[in-house]
């Protein structure tokens, strides 16, 4: 039988044992059969090892250890009863090494870890997550590091973290296909280990907590992190908690534990930190005690005084240090510094190195994100003389083809986008969701310059054709003015996107020393010091407070918030639909000027009721609606609009009439190509009528009509080319009949049809 197509095999696994049945030593083979879905579990896993190892190693976790931080269960009313844990289900003892095994024996595997700021939550969840994943058994959930700030809630969360688990895992998508992380996810194998709750948005954390609890399915290990102030607030004004988890809050660091992990920074005959220490033991209401209770300000403290030369004794000195805040302050201020002075084999120092760090700091404060992504290198007014450059590229090629108005006129369409992209920013980047900045921007140059390309070469190509064969243009003369539109569409292309402005930001950020050229070689640099740390798809300060002092601002998580899950500043709903809107609709526009416009009007026979009577014999004029008298029997009657004159010639006579033109466009006149229209002879059985036209001081050749008889003047009134400028019409017409009976000449829809083009020609030829 045929296997059905795309479905894997699956694996057949032997290993041979033996076991000893009364002094009998018998072999067993024993099979495992591996699904596609082991498969790729395991090929996550790895991955996810791998890169949790390497952010324990980045951050100095294990430097000598961790810090071993305590929990209690939390005394907040948020959480159920079947899920409360009480103190005799914890040991006193337990801190963030044992919390592995803490959650697996928790009930429903389910748990919710609310602390401080800096009280070391995003180290318990990298933590849980890198001892999961060193001990996985067969079947258990791989356990993935989420930052829930990069969550949007218009994506599913399901959805959502199937694009974070491609984006950290690429080979599982190559390998299984883009739906095996949805499959993954759906048959139980992730555990999701959310980080940072309270990051999200005040008005989003509600939401996030109902989906967590819907989509996270019962029985499935689930760990997620949040601010215990920000988990109440949110649960008591929403009634959404996640029903299913247990709640424990992290404590602050006791003094013994604080000693110990000073003390092992240096060697032990090394005791510059005993009267630290001792102050610790001895005043318990310190605010040296009360600082350093905290996981993140200890660790600060450790890389601050770690080098020769530094004596950590100073922060005795109340009179300087009287309150924790100036401690954690000061902390905060001399962290890079230190992190870089330590590490000066590099072409910037400590102080070039803070100026950029402060600079990143304040853009994300700016965007009030946690986040930093190349979505964020962006300097709105750099682009205005850019798109301004563009914009005159199109009024010069307007004001070579069709004068200075229109170049001119042809300035407001460019000036709407210049103020779009000033003051809204690009819109599109399809960059996808990898968490490598370099490779998300070598994808996306690849997709810009394509389209820039595409759009130059197809705008110069369509222009010049247009100019050649229809303008009738020489091609020498033709394909200038296209190679300029084409240069000014596919830099408005270049330039309105994502890469574009991205490209220009840096460079011009780069030249005013705000930010480094070769700037992620600096972000990665940063990593690796453990100064920044890597969330998802986006980098991170290792604390908010680090991002705080910094930007010299504080982040509130209760003010509200413009900002989008992803790091951006979130658009309101109308600007999100708006926004893109008209930037498609003036690349449309812009296109349907330059390209299709012309070519409808070159081809186009429309005529134009544009003569007035200025001597001779006048003719009757008819104007209103007319129904064609020659349709048969039957048809449905044919009804337009008809501007008709009607000349009366009985037998040998003739007559003579002057029209006078009145083509204008502003204050110029356009010369005619044509005369519209039709002739029709009727009233006389047959009699003839001669017709001789001069446009414009141009002689036509004559032509004769009988009685009943219809011409369309078109091609035989058409003039040649470089006729001069719109003049008389001079019409005559003579009887060569002698019947008797007078002769009826009716010219309906009677003008001219304009030479649009001639002035074109003259400008370029």
């Amino acid at each position: 039988m045929a296997m059905p197509r795309n479905r894997r095999p699956v694996h057949v696994h032997q290993t041979v044992s033996d076991v000893h049945v009364g002094g009998d030593v018998h072999q067993v083979v024993n099979v495992t059969l591996e699904t596609e879905l082991d498969t790729a579990a395991a090929l996550l896993a790895a991955r996810v090892r791998s890169d949790l190892e390497t952010e324990v190693g980045r951050q100095q976790l294990s430097r000598p250890h961790p810090i071993a931080v305590r929990w209690s269960p939390t005394g907040r009313p948020v959480q159920g009863p079947e899920t409360v844990v009480t103190r005799q289900q914890t040991r006193p003892d337990d801190d963030v090494n044992q919390i592995a095994e803490f959650v697996r024996g928790l009930p429903r595997r389910q748990l919710v870890v609310l602390g401080a700021p800096g009280s070391g939550k995003s180290v318990l969840a990298l933590l849980l997550a890198r001892d999961l994943a060193r001990d996985l058994g067969s079947g258990e959930p791989v356990p993935v590091l989420l930052p829930l700030s990069s969550w949007r809630p218009e994506i599913g969360l399901r959805a959502w973290m199937a694009e974070r688990i491609l984006a950290l895992c690429p080979d599982l998508a190559a390998d299984h296909g883009s739906g095996m992380a949805l499959r993954l996810i759906g048959q139980g194998r992730i555990m999701p280990v959310l980080d940072g709750l309270d990051e999200l948005p005040a008005s989003l954390r509600a939401r996030a907590i109902e989906a967590i609890d819907t989509d996270v399915a019962d029985g499935v290990p689930l760990l997620v992190t949040c601010r215990g102030t920000e988990y109440e607030r949110t649960v008591l004004a929403s009634g959404q908690y996640l029903t299913r988890a247990a709640v424990v809050e992290l404590e602050p660091v006791a003094a013994d534990i604080a000693e110990a992990f000073l003390r092992a920074s240096s060697p032990p005959q090394n005791d510059r930190w005993r009267p630290v220490c001792e102050r610790l033991q001895r005043e318990p209401d310190s605010p040296l005690r009360h600082a350093l209770s905290n996981p993140l300000m200890l660790y600060l403290a450790r890389t601050a005084y770690r080098a020769e030369g530094k004596d950590p004794g100073e922060l005795l000195d109340e009179t300087e240090f009287g309150t924790a805040e100036a401690i954690e302050s000061h902390l905060l201020k001399i962290y890079i510094p230190t992190v870089y002075a330590e590490n000066a084999r590099r072409r910037y120092g400590p102080r070039q190195a803070g100026r950029w760090l402060e600079f990143i700091a304040r853009q994300m404060h700016e965007r009030d994100t946690v986040d930093f992504t190349w979505r964020q290198v962006f300097f709105p007014f750099i682009l205005s003389p850019f798109l301004l450059a563009c914009g005159g590229a199109f009024c010069w090629f307007f004001s070579m083809l069709f004068g200075r108005d229109a170049g001119l006129l042809s300035l407001v369409p460019a000036g709407v986008v210049i103020t779009i992209a000033a003051f809204h920013g690009p819109w599109w980047d399809g960059s996808g969701s990898s968490g490598d900045p370099r490779s998300a921007l070598r994808r996306l140059a690849i997709v810009t310059l394509g389209a820039s390309a595409l759009g130059a070469v197809s705008v110069s190509v369509s222009v010049t054709f247009w100019l050649h064969a229809m303008v009738r243009v020489p091609l020498g003369a033709a394909v200038y003015p296209g190679i300029v539109a084409g240069l000014g569409f596919g830099g408005t292309i270049l330039l309105g996107s994502n890469w574009g402005s991205y490209m220009v930001s840096h460079g011009w950020y780069g030249l005013t020393r705000r930010l480094p050229w070769r700037l992620w070689t600096f972000v990665e640099d940063a990593h690796r010091l453990g100064v920044l740390r890597m969330g998802g798809s986006a980098y991170r300060f290792r604390h908010v407070r680090l991002m705080e002092q910094l930007s010299g601002a504080t982040r509130s998580s209760e003010q509200p918030d413009d900002s989008d899950a992803d790091g951006t500043t979130r658009r309101r709903p109308w600007a999100d639909m708006v926004f893109p809107t008209m930037e498609l609709l003036f690349f449309i526009g812009l296109l349907i000027i330059v390209v299709v416009a012309p070519a409808i009007m070159m081809v186009m026979p429309g005529g134009f009721s544009d003569l007035e009577y200025r001597s001779g014999d006048r003719p009757a004029a008819v104007s209103g609606t007319m129904c064609d008298p020659d349709r048969k029997p039957g048809d449905h009657p044919i009804c337009t609009d008809h501007s008709v004159i009607t000349w009366t010639l009985p037998a040998r006579s003739a007559t003579h009439t002057t029209f006078g033109p009145s083509h204008r466009i502003g204050n110029m006149h356009m010369p005619v190509r044509a005369l519209s229209g039709k002739l029709r002879a009727s009233g006389c059985t047959g009699a003839s009528v001669q017709v001789t036209m001069v446009v414009t001081g141009v002689r036509l050749p004559p032509f004769v009509m009988g009685a009943g008889e219809k011409i369309s003047l078109g091609d035989r009134a058409r003039l040649p080319e470089h006729a001069p400028d719109a003049g008389p019409v001079e019409i005559t017409l003579r009887r060569l009949d002698q019947r008797p009976c007078a002769l009826q000449l009716v010219w309906a829809r009677f003008g001219t049809i304009p030479d649009l083009y001639e002035h074109i020609r003259r400008r370029l030829s």
